[in-house]
């Protein structure tokens, strides 16, 4: 899809040179250095490009080179950074006993060539529920301040200049579409050498992680990290392992979308035939942000709103949401009738006393929405088809 001679064809040239940690051919004249930082950029990649740049004879000029440099130093210091962190809440976590488990990109990057060349936003780390309400004090008195405490899936903490540690209670909400499949089972997991410290099998590692990108095309959409992802993790299997992430992933139905993202890894990294039936989802994917952007997401919540309804009705149907949605919101299992002007009564105050944060937050969904065509809901469906996921 991509030839060699296009900014993005050589963009992507760049990141398969530094994975396989290959001699970068020289940049072709029609491309540009400014075009392929953007893409780079866009997909949190820059930093893994200069793994390829800094190998060229004929690098870019002046100050696009000194920003380039620049770029790949704050990733490496923040992924050291990272790095100390993670080994300072090993620490304080399994003192007093609790039991943890990284997630995600923590672990992910372990088998990149180099941990620096696999960017992460923040920390991601599972414990146990009953251990939220001392764990919070704790992230408190390591001088974190809260950004997120919702008492569902997720807190959330953050430490200037660059930590952002999300303690997970769950690897999905509850009410998520992919919730009961990708529920952890502290009783599957793998002790370490360290007390208190598990982890998963390779297997669950792997197929936790496609049912992460999966749940982000669901909520977002995505970039291409779910393909470099996917490159490096199944390069280190075993034909074993392989075996038995194929029967996990079947078994929850995620096989097309499995098998689409290693036919684009093939083809992007592997010099496999583009047969152009994935032609559209590799276009979707280099032209994305990494986590997706704020109009894709009012895009997919349009369409998953009875797939065509109106902007309007499912403003309305957020502002008043039906009683379903109440107690899910509220996440309370038992219904009872009487309950519910209590939980209207709630959501109205909530949003009255919602702060401007929350007035702010509800003018920008309003303001997407009215730049939502029915064509922006048609292309997402269509994607979303192509990619194995509707």
């Amino acid at each position: 899809m991509f030839d060699f001679n296009s900014n993005e064809g050589y963009f992507l040239h760049l990141i398969k040179s530094a994975l396989k940690d290959e001699q970068p051919k020289e940049k072709p004249e029609g491309v540009s250095w400014e075009e392929v930082l953007k893409i780079a950029e866009r997909q949190t990649a820059a930093n893994l490009c200069w793994f390829s740049i800094e190998k060229l004879n004929n690098k870019p000029d002046g100050e696009l080179y000194t920003y380039w440099q620049d770029v790949y130093a704050k990733a490496a210091s923040k992924c050291l950074k990272q790095m100390m962190e993670i080994d300072l809440l090993c620490n304080e976590f399994t003192s007093r006993g609790y039991d943890i488990m990284f997630l995600k990109g923590s672990k992910i990057r372990e088998y990149y060539p180099s941990p620096d060349m696999r960017t992460m936003t923040d920390i991601d780390l599972l414990v146990k529920a009953d251990q939220r309400q001392p764990i919070r004090e704790i992230m408190k008195s390591l001088g974190y301040e809260v950004d997120l405490l919702d008492d569902g899936q997720v807190d959330a903490f953050k430490k200037k200049p660059v930590i952002y540690t999300e303690i997970h209670y769950d690897f999905s909400a509850e009410n998520h579409i992919y919730h009961e499949i990708f529920t952890i089972d502290w009783d599957k997991l793998v002790e370490t050498q360290t007390p208190h410290i598990f982890e998963m099998t390779f297997e669950d590692l792997y197929f936790f992680n496609i049912g992460h990108y999966a749940k982000n095309m669901h909520n977002k959409g995505m970039g291409i990290r779910a393909i470099l992802d996917c490159y490096i993790l199944w390069n280190a299997a075993t034909e074993e392992q392989k075996q038995n992430i194929l029967d996990k992933i079947e078994k929850a139905e995620l096989g097309k979308f499995h098998g689409n993202l290693l036919k684009i890894m093939d083809i992007w990294f592997n010099n496999a035939e583009d047969d152009g039936k994935l032609d559209a989802v590799q276009e979707y994917l280099i032209t994305r942000h990494t986590f997706g952007d704020e109009k894709t997401l009012r895009v997919l919540q349009t369409m998953y709103a009875e797939q065509t309804s109106s902007n309007t009705e499912y403003l309305r149907k957020k502002i008043f949401p039906s009683a379903t949605s109440l107690y899910e919101r509220y996440r309370l299992r038992k219904r009872f009738f009487i309950l519910l002007p209590f939980l209207w009564l709630r959501r109205i105050f909530g949003l009255i006393f919602g702060g401007k944060e929350k007035w702010q937050d509800a003018k920008s969904q309003v303001d997407v929405f009215k730049t939502i065509e029915q064509e922006d809901i048609d292309y997402e469906r269509k994607i979303r088809q192509e990619f194995g996921l509707m």
